[in-house]
């Protein structure tokens, strides 16, 4: 992998982005061997100790500046023999390390790891301390959320290549999204030594990892609801899990760094005139796995230490106490938006606590989805998702026959919205992003719900049911529908894809 790698920079260097294929590693084995970890775990906590084992191999054979590149890709603490190594070494071998370091292009994450060395070496040593606190500032800055969205679309156009790379189907599923973050971050170091401009970077690979959508189908997959999973990552929440971990926990270094208001700003968003916490802070990460002992679960402490900074009365409610009182006003007013944007928030597609399912199938059996569609559009479709997305968490077949019927008379109505507007010439450009993001997000819903286990059809013949009876209601979507549907085709084997195979000829027939 170190050649491949290096001929990989040569090649961006001397003759610019090549094809994405040339991204994919060689094969399996190399990209195991690059982090030392000769066999596959068969069990996380396999994992965490050939990690362990890996760093101890990397840095007495490779050095700790190796080993550190290497590990500093994987979403987790940096283990425990590396971290002792760099605080052994003598202080003029750990100024040579980090300046080492320093000369390599850093993703995110590992400026993250880097960050956590120098708070733990930095006792006696105000240069570190400097420095740490330049590069959390660094981080922080306006230009960073760009930065940071073009490492993510590599981070999700790896995981998209390794979900449909045969040779990774061997891996479990802890080994593949570890492999997902240290590849992805050898690429985001290589691109970006290169110069390549973050916003071509989000362009080429966000659009390229967007082609593939069965993953949602894969209801045996652990790694779709891991914490780590590169689609659970987000800026905010992100920046504030690594600054936990980097600063262990020490909030008040922020306070002295000068930084505190900067983060402050990271995590609260102004709605209606009101401080409201950054939507991926609000979300529930104790309902996720951690196949990989990751990080990115922490951050509470921090924020509730920058809630209390402003107003010391304040105390951070828990996420399962906000479900539980937004399910409480839903089985009063089933209509209650912002109860269920509270539940999207926290919740998203992770299970709904056990307790609060009975209740919720209660809620959603009396709710009339296309009525709330038809009050508020943007709003009905975020209530629709809600219900969807937990859909295959609450064991009720019924209601997905209920959810295929909203569908059907959502795209009615959205057709009768559409030919209103056109024939009155009165469609505007709030108009036509109603009408696309209902088209998008109707399709995205119908995703989720044919991924859900049971029932005598198989997911890619309930899509192309729904399909059509959404086309039939509303034929302007039809577009979309054939978009979508080739997206699929990308990546089901053939033999499942036969009913997306008479959709598109449906669709022909019907001059899409």
């Amino acid at each position: 992998m170190v050649l491949y790698y290096m001929k990989l920079a040569d090649r961006l260097v001397q003759k610019g982005p090549p094809d994405l294929g040339e991204f994919a590693p060689p094969d399996s084995e190399s990209l195991l061997r690059h982090l030392r970890l000769s066999g596959v775990a068969s069990s996380p906590d396999q994992f965490h100790q050939s990690i362990e084992l890996a760093a101890r191999i990397l840095v007495d054979e490779e050095g700790v500046d190796e080993a550190f590149k290497r590990l500093a890709g994987l979403p987790r603490p940096l283990p425990h023999y590396l971290v002792q190594s760099v605080k052994a070494l003598p202080y003029d071998e750990q100024r040579v390390f980090i300046k080492t370091i320093l000369h390599q292009s850093l993703s995110m994450l590992g400026c993250f790891h880097l960050v956590c060395l120098l708070v733990q070496v930095s006792s006696g040593a105000p240069l570190f301390a400097r420095l740490a606190r330049y590069i959390i500032a660094w981080q922080l800055s306006e230009e960073n959320p760009g930065r940071f969205e073009s490492q993510l679309a590599i981070l999700r156009w790896v995981n998209a290549k390794f979900y449909h790379w045969p040779a990774a189907h061997a891996w479990p599923a802890h080994v593949r999204l570890a492999m997902v973050w240290a590849h992805g971050n050898q690429l985001i170091s290589l691109l970006q030594d290169a110069g390549a401009d973050p916003a071509w970077i989000a362009s080429q690979f966000g659009r390229a990892a967007d082609q593939i959508l069965t993953e949602v189908w894969d209801t045996n997959n652990p790694g779709w609801l891991d914490v780590a999973h590169p689609r659970r990552v987000h800026y905010a929440s992100f920046t504030v899990a690594g600054l936990s971990y980097a600063l262990g926990d020490d909030c008040q270094l922020l306070s002295r760094w000068g930084l505190q208001d900067k983060v402050h700003s990271l995590i609260m968003r102004e709605i209606n005139g009101q401080e409201v916490l950054d939507v991926s802070i609000m979300q529930d990460h104790a309902r996720a796995s951690n196949l990989l002992g990751s990080f990115l679960t922490r951050g509470e402490r921090l924020v509730e230490t920058l809630l209390a900074s402003t107003d010391p009365n304040s105390k951070l409610e828990s996420p399962q106490s906000l479900v539980e009182n937004a399910i409480a006003s839903l089985l009063l007013d089933s209509s209650d938006f912002l109860s269920w944007a509270a539940i999207h928030a926290i919740l998203g597609d992770l299970p709904l606590y056990e307790h609060l399912k009975e209740d919720f199938k209660a809620i959603v059996r009396k709710t009339n989805f296309a009525e709330l569609v038809q009050g508020d559009t943007w709003q009905g479709l975020i209530v629709l998702e809600t219900f969807a997305a937990q859909l295959i968490y609450l064991e009720a077949p019924d209601l997905y026959t209920e959810i295929a019927g909203h569908l059907r008379r959502i795209g009615r109505h959205l057709a009768q919205y559409e030919r209103l507007h056109r024939f009155n010439g009165a469609e505007s450009t709030t108009d036509h992003d109603i009408l696309e993001y209902a088209r998008s997000t109707l399709f995205e819903i119908a995703l989720a719900v044919c991924g859900v286990p049971g029932g005598e059809m198989a997911p890619a013949e309930r899509f192309a049911e729904i399909v059509e009876q959404l086309v039939t209601e509303w034929p302007s979507a039809g577009a979309w529908a054939k978009h979508v549907t080739h997206r699929l085709l990308e990546g089901l084997p053939a033999q499942q894809s036969r009913p997306l195979y008479r959709v598109l000829i449906w669709l022909r027939a019907y001059n899409v």
